[in-house]
């Protein structure tokens, strides 16, 4: 027997804030000393960061709730806009291609070659990737950041490639494969993260929301959360074998063993070193982490704007000397629960929260439409909301290009009579869902 799948709760941004930040924060909290002694920190997670936390979730989820209680239904993107969408998707792949074909030839010249990557994946020395990266592969500021525009890209491919445009399947591959690469090269799993997480939720939205499936296949969607850890350790785990398991297999019995301890250390210590900052950094002059694409925008840091120049601070200096004093150099995640109450007190880091929401919320909405803000954006927050327990993603620099540019493209596919009939969007009836 069919039936329609109209909706997943778990696609909804409350359930996976709530979920993650509180089942995390609650580990961090009940983690023993002697647990924080293995990862070579002491423990900083109190009742008060517990507390904090339960606050924080509150927040969003009333952000939530405020977002799809008001405003009005977003209108489905009009056909026109696929012109606007086409352009920008080859604009975004040409900057993407520029910019990798820019860093590699900075690599090649820096004396980077085949034979160094495949050393990469045997060598047991830890510092050769940090040396490829930093020594090889040096970033050409507004140059080397046009790779960032791959996560756009994808997002746009896709759009296009469930419009009837099957022509861009090939760039969408290429894009995952060099992401990949990436990935390995320079032990940056978020490069890869970036654009499956997003592609994920496109293709959930456009080719299963709204049709008929089998009963068993409902089911299962709604239960996916249920898998879902295990997922994470599987992903986690292929990364960390070529990543740093080889630096650590002479102190584990099993890979397993070496996976979840290393694993759960992630967002233990994460919130450790946030609830860390918060007992041992004095308050922020001026907020940082929030604003941080417009801190290490290209030139800002040079001008007389430049988050040093006005505060008497190197907040990035801060976090490492902060680390190296209390805690593991090494295990280096901010983590982003409590970073806007370092930026802004209490009181504002509980409304950086609710603001957080309410946009997480709107984007929801259109989500649902399938409008082309929804089905670029919302996955982006989506991810943010998925990597809270260990950085602020939304705030990242590395972010900032995607937002522009889907931002753009969003305002100027919009619908310019609200008036006027508008088509249904691609992936089912969804658009009085919300």
């Amino acid at each position: 027997m069919l039936q329609q799948i109209r909706r997943l709760w778990w696609l909804d941004p409350a359930w996976p804030f709530a979920m993650i930040v509180g089942s995390t924060i609650v580990a961090a909290y009940f983690q023993s000393e002697a647990a924080y002694q293995l990862y070579r920190t002491p423990k900083y997670v109190q009742g008060w960061h517990l507390l904090l936390a339960a606050g924080a979730i509150i927040a969003f989820v009333l952000g939530s709730r405020l977002a799809t209680a008001t405003g009005q239904i977003p209108q489905p993107t009009p056909p026109a806009g696929n012109r606007i969408i086409a352009r920008w998707f080859y604009v975004t792949l040409a900057l993407t291609a520029f910019g990798y074909v820019s860093w590699l030839a900075v690599g090649v010249k820096n004396g980077f070659s085949f034979s160094m990557f495949i050393e990469l994946l045997t060598t047991d020395d830890p510092e050769l990737a940090d040396w490829i990266r930093q020594e090889l592969f040096t970033t050409v500021p507004g140059v080397t950041t046009c790779t960032q525009f791959g996560v756009p890209a994808l997002a746009l491919g896709l759009w296009l490639y469930f419009q009837g445009r099957k022509s861009v399947l090939w760039p969408l591959v290429m894009l995952v494969i060099v992401a990949t690469v990436r990935s390995v090269l320079f032990s940056e799993r978020t490069a890869i993260i970036e654009m499956l997480a997003p592609a994920v939720l496109i293709v959930l939205r456009l080719a299963v929301l709204g049709r008929a499936w089998p009963r068993w296949c409902g089911v299962a969607l709604r239960s996916a959360p249920l898998v879902a850890p295990l997922a994470l350790v599987l992903f986690f785990g292929g990364f960390e074998y070529f990543r740093s398991w080889r630096f650590y297999h002479t102190q584990f019995d099993s890979y397993p063993a070496f996976v979840t301890w290393r694993l759960s250390g992630y967002y233990t210590t994460a919130h450790n070193n946030g609830a860390m900052a918060l007992e041992t950094d004095a308050p922020r002059v001026l907020p940082y982490n929030t604003l941080r694409p417009f801190w290490l925008f290209p030139g800002v840091s040079k001008s007389p704007f430049a988050y040093d120049k006005l505060t008497g601070h190197d907040a990035e200096a801060d976090h490492l000397r902060m680390l190296k004093r209390y805690g593991n150099f090494e295990l280096n995640n901010e983590g982003g629960l409590f970073q806007p109450t370092l930026d802004y007190g209490i009181a504002g880091g509980l409304l950086f929260w609710l603001a957080y929401g309410f946009l997480a919320g709107r984007m929801y909405c259109s989500f649902q439409v399938g409008t082309i803000a929804g089905l670029s954006i919302y996955p982006l927050i989506y991810l943010s909301i998925l990597e809270v327990p260990l950085v602020l993603f939304l705030c990242y620099s590395r972010i900032f290009p995607a937002f522009v540019v889907l931002t753009y493209i969003a305002w100027t596919t919009r619908p310019r009579d609200d008036s006027a009939p508008s088509p249904q969007p691609q992936g089912g009836e969804l658009a009085g869902a919300v």
